[in-house]
């Protein structure tokens, strides 16, 4: 497979895992901020969206390493800062996290940085 839709893949990955950890933890209602129990493992590790993507992101995991054997990692790396970006946008679509205007812009300037990284 080429390594670019490889790279596309893992980063892809990389967001839907987030999105589902952060679903299915909202589903359990979250983890207790004094102590990690056992209990809160077992309501983890039996919730279908954290295990889901826990699944997704072993499949990003196995793509990011064919890519790293294929492309330069100085030139690959700086496309992971998309996960940023598109965690941030899917949050505020799916999620209904505020993103501020101060956040778009932070977006807006990792967006020009990958885009000068790829040009180097």
């Amino acid at each position: 497979m080429n390594a670019y839709i490889m790279l596309a893949l893992s980063l892809v990955c990389a967001v839907s895992s987030q999105l589902l950890f952060k679903l299915g933890l909202q589903t359990i209602g979250g983890l207790s901020r004094g102590s990690f129990d056992a209990w809160q493992i077992v309501r983890m590790i039996t919730n279908w969206q954290i295990l889901v993507g826990l699944a997704i992101y072993v499949v990003g995991w196995l793509s990011w390493m064919a890519v790293l054997s294929r492309l330069e990692l100085s030139f690959v790396y700086p496309f992971t800062s998309l996960n940023y970006v598109l965690v941030s946008l899917l949050s505020w679509a799916i999620l209904g996290e505020t993103v501020s205007p101060v956040r778009i812009l932070g977006i807006t300037v990792i967006c020009l940085g990958v885009f000068i990284a790829s040009r180097g």
